[in-house]
């Protein structure tokens, strides 16, 4: 995934961090991570670490699904994962505008805490109050 998103542009030392840095997330989130969910967490986390890299090099982040895996992600779906993913994003609309982008700047893009609250305009703690209430409430409003 982080090679077909970065494509023939980087070297593989450029490369290699990010292989280190997604397996590191394996290990750090192998408690939280659903048994049969291990290659799709990898394969998200490959994703997501990709295109961190390429926002930090200033690089244009590839959007649409069929360059970044040669078909769009409804196909490759499974239809237990579509429903899952749909019951979360019901849920995540209880979250304000600015929280919920909050939540995509730190846990989709892989940014710091100081990194989002520094785009978003809010201060440090501000932005840690606003995640900790946002995961409560979801914590709350979320039942698998």
């Amino acid at each position: 995934m982080i090679d077909r998103i970065l494509g023939g542009s980087f070297s593989p030392y450029d490369k290699e961090p990010l292989v280190y840095d997604v397996f590191f997330s394996l290990w750090r989130y192998r408690i939280q991570i659903a048994e049969g969910r291990v290659k799709s967490f990898l394969s998200v986390a490959a994703q997501n670490r990709a295109k961190t890299f390429l926002l930090h090099r200033g690089r244009e982040i590839p959007t649409d699904p069929d360059t970044i895996a040669g078909r769009s992600l409804r196909e490759r779906e499974i239809p237990e994962s579509v429903e899952r993913k749909i019951y979360i994003e019901e849920r995540f609309a209880i979250l304000d505008r600015k929280t919920r982008e909050l939540f995509f700047r730190r846990y989709a893009l892989g940014e710091t805490v100081e990194e989002a609250a520094k785009a978003l305009h809010m201060k440090n703690s501000t932005a840690k109050s606003r995640l900790m209430r946002g995961r409560k409430r979801m914590r709350k409003h979320l039942e698998f």
